[in-house]
């Protein structure tokens, strides 16, 4: 059974699309991203002024989404860590 040239050449454009469509949103959603770490990274924060933006209610928050995330088995969990 033969396949004609015509449907190989549809199929590898399709392929070809879906390639070049995949890597257009990639670069659209990392952009944003990369763009925010670079800001970021040039701020220059005072360490001990920033210690204390949490209230004790957020850092409870923190440590329950942490341990959520990473929770005890048979080594110490996210929240056993801080």
């Amino acid at each position: 059974m033969s396949v004609h040239p015509s449907k190989i050449e549809n199929l590898l454009c399709t392929v070809e699309t879906l390639l070049r469509v995949a890597a257009l949103m990639g670069s659209t959603l990392s952009a944003p991203t990369l763009a925010a770490l670079v800001t970021a990274c040039d701020k220059k924060t005072d360490q001990k002024a920033a210690a204390g933006k949490f209230t004790p209610d957020h850092e409870k928050l923190v440590d329950e989404a942490a341990e959520t995330i990473i929770p005890e088995t048979s080594t110490p969990g996210a929240g056993r860590l801080v």
